[in-house]
C-alpha cells in the first residue's frame, strides 16, 4: 500500500488502494493529506472584497454640486493641487485647527465700516452728555477692546 496522498483538486479517496485517484505509483501533483489540509486552511482561501488601500476608514458625504465646485476651485488655487478628497481633508483639518485666516478687508471697506458705526453711535448716543464725553465714548467704542485691536492688526 502507498502512503496516504491526496490531489489538491480531489478529496475523494479510493477505499481499496487508500489513495486519491486510485493509483499508488505516480504521486506527482499530489500532497500528503495533512499538508493538503494545512495548505487549504492557510493559503487556498481567497480574501473577499477589495483590498484595503489605507488604514483610515472611508466616510461618505453628500455634497451639493455648488459646494463641490467651490472645493475644486480652492484645490486648484493650492500649490500641491490636491484631489477632491485631499482638499476636503485639508479644509477640515484647517477648520478644526482654526488656522483659516479671516478674509482681509481693504482699507476703504474698513474706513466705510468705521464711518457707518460712527454715524450709528452718534444717532444712538446720549444727547444729554457733553460733546467731549460723547467723543470719548465714540472713540472707545470704535477702537474696541484691546484684545480685538490686537486681533485686527494681524
Amino acid at each position: 500500500m502507498c502512503a496516504s496522498r491526496i490531489s489538491s483538486t480531489m478529496l475523494v479517496r479510493d477505499r481499496h488502494t487508500n489513495s486519491a485517484n486510485g493509483a499508488c505509483g505516480d504521486t506527482s501533483g499530489t500532497l500528503p493529506v495533512d499538508l493538503f489540509f494545512m495548505y487549504y486552511e492557510h493559503m487556498a482561501r481567497k480574501q473577499r472584497g477589495r483590498p484595503a488601500s489605507r488604514q483610515d476608514p472611508v466616510v461618505a458625504v453628500r455634497l451639493p454640486s455648488k459646494l463641490k465646485s467651490k472645493i475644486g476651485a480652492w484645490a486648484n488655487r493650492q500649490d500641491d493641487k490636491p484631489s477632491l478628497s485631499g482638499a476636503i481633508r485639508q479644509l477640515l483639518e484647517k477648520a478644526l485647527a482654526g488656522t483659516i485666516a479671516p478674509r482681509q478687508r481693504s482699507k476703504g471697506s474698513r474706513r466705510k465700516a468705521t464711518d457707518m458705526a460712527g454715524r450709528e453711535i452718534d444717532r444712538l448716543g446720549d444727547q444729554s452728555a457733553t460733546g467731549e464725553e460723547r467723543a470719548s465714548r465714540k472713540r472707545r467704542l470704535l477702537s474696541g477692546p484691546k484684545e480685538f485691536r490686537d486681533m485686527r492688526r494681524k
